[in-house]
């Protein structure tokens, strides 16, 4: 059972939730080693995801049966009551790490809380507010980890809302992808608007991203010009979601995803270039 639940916090996308964190003391003038502050600040976020995580396949265990039988709840590898108690003692670290940097990083953790069970509860059923809750909930460990080195400056500000763009436009183009599978629980973006309608608006987000991109590195010299031609990389991972999002969401969802992934790289290249290597 401890290897499904293990799967079920999903450390990929937990690991990704740290390295923002990471990325957001980066963006706030640490060095590219963390120092105890930012390690609290990636253990915060790692844990918090993988909790949502937990808690995600708890509630949908029904919808699963459907858009994702693999998953151990459905296969009985695990029990709900197992993965709710892992979810609490993960929260509790979540938070307990998030005072441990400081007031008003425990405080960004707190307002998490009831916004990702709301998220969770209800929010995923009602379509674009669920996308919206986790577009806000993706950008938070920037700033947790900007707290953690000395407080929020634009470049994370900015960088927080490039993720939080991104991911909308990820989370839309799922509710694309798992129409059929939500259609019973769910009335998503796409059952209202119409899949084309939907995978417009991530597109358009998604074009924005891109077209924003540059803002962390205009915004102070916490980034050096490696960030230019690393980020285009992301940009086009973006653009390529953006136009194979109408004719194939799953895909274009997983290059959003790597867009991201790439965003992150580019703005270590650039921490590292301007000089964030002690």
């Amino acid at each position: 059972m401890l290897r499904a639940l293990l799967r079920m916090t999903r450390p990929g996308n937990a690991l990704v939730a740290g390295a923002g964190a990471w990325a957001g003391s980066l963006l706030a003038g640490a060095s590219l080693l963390p120092a105890w502050r930012a390690w609290l600040a990636i253990l915060a976020s790692v844990a918090f995801a993988a909790a949502g995580n937990l808690r995600n396949d708890v509630l949908d265990v029904e919808i699963d049966r459907v858009a994702h039988p693999e998953r151990p709840l459905v296969r009985g590898e695990a029990t709900p009551r197992a993965a709710n108690a892992l979810a609490i003692a993960l929260y509790a670290a979540a938070l307990a790490c998030g005072l441990l940097v400081g007031l008003w990083a425990g405080l960004v953790v707190l307002v998490a809380l009831p916004l990702m069970e709301g998220y969770e509860r209800t929010l995923k059923a009602r379509g674009l507010p669920g996308n919206v809750a986790v577009a806000l909930l993706t950008g938070a460990p920037f700033l947790v980890g900007a707290l953690a080195a000395g407080g929020i400056r634009a470049p994370a500000l900015a960088v927080a809302g490039l993720a939080a763009l991104a991911t909308l436009a990820r989370e839309v183009l799922k509710d694309v992808e798992d129409v059929d599978a939500d259609r019973p629980h769910r009335w998503t973006l796409p059952m209202r608007v119409g899949a084309q309608s939907a995978c417009a608006l991530a597109a358009a987000a998604l074009v924005a991203t891109t077209l924003l991109s540059p803002l962390p590195w205009l915004q102070g010299n916490v980034l050096g010009w490696a960030y230019v031609p690393a980020v285009g990389l992301a940009d086009l991972a973006f653009l390529a979601a953006a136009w194979t999002g109408f004719s194939r969401p799953g895909r274009g969802q997983r290059l959003a995803k790597a867009g991201m992934v790439l965003a992150l790289l580019a703005l270590v290249a650039g921490r590292a270039q301007a000089g964030g290597l002690a």
